[in-house]
């Protein structure tokens, strides 16, 4: 995911760049708060139900990375 935060933002113009990182950065703190008090519920469920709560966004994650098949080196930024 942290190479997603480095080159995303360089696909969008200067306008909307730090308006969808905040937006982005709000939704991490959001879920970060949320998370311990509902992975109580998740982890009662069974340890293959957490796991794959987990492991199924990084798939998904990984597949939309390397569909990107745009080149950013040595564009200009608009």
């Amino acid at each position: 995911m942290g190479a997603l935060y480095a080159y995303m933002p360089e696909l969008y113009p200067t306008a909307l760049r730090a308006t969808g990182m905040g937006v982005a950065g709000a939704m991490a703190r959001l879920g970060g708060l949320l998370a311990p008090s509902l992975m109580t519920f998740v982890v009662s469920g069974g340890l293959g139900l957490a796991i794959g709560l987990f492991a199924g966004p990084l798939v998904v994650a990984a597949m939309a990375a390397m569909a990107i098949d745009a080149e950013t080196r040595q564009a200009a930024l608009s």
